[in-house]
């Protein structure tokens, strides 16, 4: 069996400014979507904060870990990064 894939879904870095006059601003990407080579949908676990939340001013790692019932496994990793105004 073969590791599952993200495909075009894994973001890449995500840099953006900070609402005016705050710390922070709400980042959004399109879903990321795990298929595996089995046909079976892979288990998808994410780490960090998740699309349509909140991110203060820094650099954030947002990491999804999809496995597959043969143990196979694939990272998708990105970071955001929110810039002061």
């Amino acid at each position: 069996m073969q590791r599952p894939y993200f495909g075009a879904t894994c973001p890449s870095d995500i840099k953006v400014y900070a609402d005016k006059a705050k710390n922070y601003t709400t980042v959004n990407w399109s879903p990321v979507v795990a298929t595996d080579n089995s046909g079976v949908v892979p288990n998808v676990t994410k780490y960090g904060v998740q699309t349509g939340n909140m991110f203060h001013e820094g650099r954030h790692v947002v990491i999804y870990n999809a496995s597959d019932a043969a143990g196979n496994y694939r990272i998708c990793k990105f970071h955001v990064t929110i810039e002061g105004m």
